[in-house]
């Protein structure tokens, strides 16, 4: 299973790096600033979602300085109760991704983490879009909360020793954004 995953991971880091498009999939690659944090996202504000269109979600993923990973075990929705996740949620009517990330972590772990980087967008059809973010806080001072705003646990999670009840795309995302050169890479389903 391990070595599935490794197999995996290298294909997707070719992916990512070399531009090696899979069957169905488009891959586009855009660059992120390279210095210093990410800037601010156009302050004009989206325009409510309606009902019929699709539906958008942030998850981050926080390093520390030992190499361990933030994560959430979930205990809602019912498909991913029981499982880790990344923390995040659903981008509110009006909010840009970068926000919602900011929103969001600061609500789940009680942390204010202003150096958010967006490196993937995961895109199904008309149906969602999950903007992945990650940070890294690799100075002391940064502590964080361990039950979330709904009572469920977080927890710190060596890169290299991620739980098996893991929310099936995070086997390979982790490891991907442990990587720190990463270019912002936009994967759609056809």
């Amino acid at each position: 299973m391990n070595y599935e995953i490794a197999l995996f991971g290298i294909f997707l880091c070719l992916l990512v790096l070399g531009g090696i498009p899979s069957k169905g999939r488009r891959v586009v690659k855009k660059q992120p600033p390279r210095i210093g944090r990410p800037p601010e996202e156009p302050s004009a504000m989206k325009p409510k979602r309606k009902e019929w269109e699709m539906k958008e979600y942030v998850a981050g993923f926080l390093f520390n300085a030992n190499g361990e990973v933030a994560l959430v075990l979930k205990n809602k929705p019912d498909w991913q109760a029981g499982k880790y996740n990344a923390i995040g949620g659903s981008i509110e009517d009006g909010e840009t991704p970068l926000r919602a990330m900011r929103r969001e972590f600061k609500e789940e772990a009680g942390l204010d983490i202003d150096r958010w980087e967006r490196l993937v967008i995961l895109t199904d059809r008309r149906k969602w879009r999950v903007h992945f973010f990650r940070a890294d806080i690799r100075d002391s001072g940064y502590e964080m909360n361990n039950i979330n705003d709904v009572g469920e646990r977080l927890e710190w999670h060596y890169i290299e020793d991620i739980p098996k009840n893991i929310i099936t795309n995070l086997k390979w995302l982790i490891p991907m954004f442990a990587y720190e050169n990463l270019e912002l890479v936009e994967i759609q389903e056809k």
